[in-house]
């Protein structure tokens, strides 16, 4: 079952948070474009097409 494979833990959202707030963790890496708000519906399309890791939606202006 997928829902066995991947769950997140208590105090795992405040943990990444505080790794990445001290510079423990970088995350920049993972943004692999920005895009405007009006293209957020392609910029989803291809993230799940493996196209990118994350996308930045800027906006709305």
């Amino acid at each position: 079952m997928v829902d066995d494979l991947f769950r997140y833990g208590p105090g795992d959202y405040k943990l990444a948070v505080d790794l990445i707030t001290s510079g423990s963790l970088s995350v920049k890496e993972l943004i692999t474009g920005r895009v405007k708000f009006e293209d957020a519906e392609q910029a989803f399309k291809d993230v799940h097409a493996a196209k990118g890791i994350k996308m930045i939606i800027e906006g709305p202006q």
